[in-house]
């Protein structure tokens, strides 16, 4: 069983870090962040419950609760996620070939389109074998590597630092439409706006952040999430950002549904 030491672990991550990573929107002031139903004391890294005065304590704690998985559990999950540092060596990428399929035409993604974005599915032995790959580069243009789409679901290699999907074909353009989910992406790219970008997933990394505010030229935000409190609020910090919750998938719009709900930039 993997020694955790629990003490450590609380101190050493901060919990605007844990917050972010579970993408739950606060106010910060100078000694406080405050949530709905919580308080963070910054200065002790401790919080408490507003509604539950059994509710209170670390980052584990927090965590215990926010997700109703025991101590030992939250403790491992945040050691994974913040203290285990990540491989430096470099690793020879796959040349994964990727073929054109139908499925790709339920999201409204072209062969021409799959081609100019690399996305497609996987033949070859692999671990994204079965499933439809999507090269992900960083800002500078640089591969980082694949992420692997099956039923429903997305795959991350090990290790794997999540990019913000194609702000490299965005960078020196004054406006970003920002998403969470890389399909959402392509379909309104297919609509006409290939100005846009997704996180792969509903939060906002700290180097997600980075890249964004690197991104040459960018003054303007259209960030299309869910719940999108926690990344508006980060967002509001360096850029005009306008933060819409779809009323349905993305997918479900066509491009008159899409200029009407959204009035995109």
């Amino acid at each position: 069983m993997e020694y955790l030491n629990f003490k450590e672990i609380s101190q050493q991550v901060q919990f605007m870090q844990l917050l972010n990573w579970l993408n739950i929107p606060f106010k910060e002031t100078d000694k406080e962040l405050k949530g709905d139903g919580f308080i963070v004391t910054k200065e002790k890294n401790l919080y408490f419950s507003t509604k539950d005065k059994t509710q209170k304590g670390s980052v584990i704690n927090f965590l215990t609760h926010h997700k109703q998985i025991d101590l030992r559990a939250a403790a491992l999950e945040i050691k994974k996620q913040f203290l285990i540092d990540k491989p430096k060596e470099e690793k020879k990428l796959p040349d994964l070939e990727l073929h054109y399929t139908e499925q790709l035409m339920t999201f409204d993604i072209t062969e021409d389109l799959a081609e100019e974005y690399s996305i497609g599915y996987v033949k070859q032995r692999s671990i994204m074998a079965g499933r439809i790959a999507l090269l992900c580069k960083d800002l500078d243009g640089s591969t980082v590597g694949y992420v692997g789409y099956k039923d429903g679901n997305w795959l991350f290699p090990k290790g794997f630092q999540r990019p913000v999907w194609n702000l490299n074909n965005v960078n020196g353009s004054e406006v970003l439409i920002l998403t969470t989910d890389p399909f959402d992406a392509l379909k309104i790219i297919a609509m006409g706006y290939p100005y846009t970008a997704s996180l792969l997933g509903n939060s906002m990394t700290d180097s997600q952040f980075q890249a964004i505010t690197e991104a040459s030229n960018l003054h303007s935000v259209m960030l299309i999430h869910k719940e999108p409190h926690n990344i508006a609020s980060r967002l509001y910090e360096r850029f005009f950002v306008r933060a819409i919750s779809p009323t349905k998938p993305i997918r479900e719009f066509n491009k008159y549904e899409f200029l009407d709900a959204f009035n995109p930039p």
